[in-house]
């Protein structure tokens, strides 16, 4: 099965998200076989799939077939992993208390970006979603779009995903569900998002760049809430997986990838990288890169530092500028002048004071019974 991403414990629910390369079934996890369409959100007893738009439509009626199962619980569809939490519990609880089989959440933005329309009759029910590939200029013109996430009673949506028609672009579009649904008597209740950055669709690079601002910015927002300080929200980039102490201070043009650990009072950046790394307490890090390395506390280094993989500075190290470690370990208090490279070495903590780092690793070398490498 394929494996889970970054989990987020959100008290009832836990989400996870898996891709198309991971996806082959999922029998053991969920029990049943999963075809696949990506991303896939699992909330405790409820499942979200994200379909694939250039897999969704295809797979419509083997989506029945392959999942035909009476007893499983609520089923989502959904195409886009921006929707809050909080979102999709309240599309639940609104499905919960509808009579009718389905739900699904809408959103009024300007700019469309080829999302279908949400057609309403006289009385404001939801009547049809229309593609915009197929929609009049009189449709186009609605400003209420479908932002592609349903919520549906999993016993009625397999019968009706049987009912769904080829349309003249020789695609099942899972849309039709809706005005199955009307046409059948029965009641489609829809939320419309209020901030209607949940809802940014990627159809074109323009709009991959929009979205991961608007996922930056949200973590961004979540770390100074937390109290950490960000100078410039707009030109610092941290991944979902990294964690940062209170009070620690962040410059512009500062990347902090994949499971970096920051501690607390720490100054980073500007223009520095830090990836996959932990850093302690009271570090200064300026304009310098970092990778897979370990910084103890009460570390400084830069301008101009690189760190590369297995790098370890214990408490206290110094670092000048245009240096560089590799896979070595600089003992508490090591002070590393400018201009310096240490690669497949232990520095003890001997190694301080105003003698340059070379002249005393020299020393320590010719001193050695066995190379210290």
């Amino acid at each position: 099965m394929g494996r889970l991403r970054r989990p987020i414990d959100d008290g009832d629910w836990n989400l996870a998200f898996l891709f198309p390369h991971e996806i082959v079934e999922a029998r053991e996890r969920l029990g049943l076989v999963i075809l696949p369409l990506a991303p896939i959100e699992w909330h405790g007893p409820h499942l979200v799939l994200g379909c694939d738009p250039l897999l969704a439509h295809a797979f419509a009626r083997r989506l029945a077939r392959e999942l035909a199962c009476p007893y499983f619980p609520p089923l989502f569809i959904g195409t886009e992993r921006e929707r809050r939490p909080e979102t999709l519990r309240a599309l639940i609880e609104v499905q919960k208390n509808n009579s009718g089989p389905l739900s699904l959440l809408t959103v009024e933005m300007e700019d469309p970006h080829g999302f279908g329309r949400i057609l309403r009759d006289e009385e404001g029910r939801v009547t049809a979603i229309v593609e915009e590939a197929v929609a009049t200029p009189e449709q186009r013109a609605i400003r209420e779009l479908n932002t592609g996430v349903y919520c549906i009673r999993n016993e009625w949506l397999w019968g009706a995903l049987r009912k769904i028609q080829r349309s003249p672009k020789g695609e099942y579009y899972l849309t039709d569900l809706v005005e199955i649904a009307v046409s059948e008597g029965l009641e489609v209740q829809a939320v419309c998002l209020a901030d209607s950055e949940e809802a940014l669709g990627i159809n074109t690079r323009v709009h991959l760049a929009e979205a991961e601002a608007v996922l930056r910015k949200r973590i961004a927002r979540q770390w100074m809430e937390a109290g950490v300080t960000i100078v410039d929200p707009a030109s610092t980039y941290i991944e979902a997986d990294v964690t940062i102490g209170m009070d620690t201070v962040i410059y512009p043009n500062t990347y902090l990838r994949g499971q970096t650990r920051i501690g607390e009072n720490c100054v980073l950046g500007p223009d520095t990288i830090i990836e996959d790394s932990q850093i302690g307490n009271h570090c200064t890090v300026l304009a310098s890169v970092i990778e897979s390395s370990v910084l103890e506390d009460e570390v400084r280094m830069g301008p101009f530092c690189h760190l590369r993989p297995k790098a370890h500075l214990a408490r206290g190290v110094k670092m000048g500028n245009f240096g560089e470690v590799k896979a070595s370990y600089l003992g508490p208090g090591v002070h590393m002048g400018h201009f310096s490279y240490i690669g497949e070495a232990p520095l003890p903590a001997t190694l301080t004071g105003k003698t340059s780092t070379a002249l005393k690793l020299a020393k320590m070398l010719l001193s050695a019974q066995t190379p210290c490498w």
